[in-house]
């Protein structure tokens, strides 16, 4: 979930694509359609913040896909309880597993959507689901995975990939 602030205004939207390209500096890069709301909220705020929702948050995650910000607050309309970020003025929700504060680097379009890149300035997560890496022992504190339509997956059973190769160096 994606949360901009503009002008006293904040709004919330549910995101299926993001991306991490760059680790040094830190970047995170969120694809949104240019002609929605959020879209522009954080091309004039310049900033934004990605809440990472675990299964608890389904129906509102969902519930943010369906509605404009333009005609309600999408926040209040999902029953979400925020808290001020510590680094810039979009809220963070309350009840998702980590939230990552990023200034906006660049906009670049892309097809018929725009990739928002963002330089993260601020991450926090929940120790119970996060430390170093997302921990997956719990269901609750696994991320919420958007797969389309109305579906949802929950991340879990991690795999470790152990490779053996030949002496031509394949599998």
């Amino acid at each position: 979930i994606v949360t901009a602030e503009w002008r006293g205004m904040a709004n919330a939207a549910a995101i299926a694509w993001t991306a991490p390209p760059s680790m040094e500096p830190p970047l995170v890069g969120i694809v949104l359609h240019p002609h929605r709301h959020t879209s522009d909220m954080i091309r004039l705020s310049e900033e934004f913040a990605i809440n990472i929702p675990g299964p608890g948050l389904l129906k509102q995650t969902h519930f943010l896909g369906t509605l404009t910000g333009l005609q309600a607050n999408k926040i209040e309309a999902a029953k979400l309880d925020v808290f001020a970020a510590q680094r810039i003025e979009a809220p963070l929700i309350e009840g998702c597993l980590a939230w990552i504060e990023c200034g906006l680097r660049d906009v670049i379009p892309i097809g018929d959507h725009t990739l928002f890149v963002g330089e993260v300035i601020r991450v926090q997560a929940l120790e119970e689901a996060y430390a170093q890496n997302w921990k997956l022992e719990q269901y609750r504190y696994s991320p919420l995975t958007y797969i389309g339509g109305t579906k949802y997956a929950v991340v879990g059973s991690p795999l470790e990939a152990v490779l053996e190769v030949d002496l031509q160096g394949g599998l």
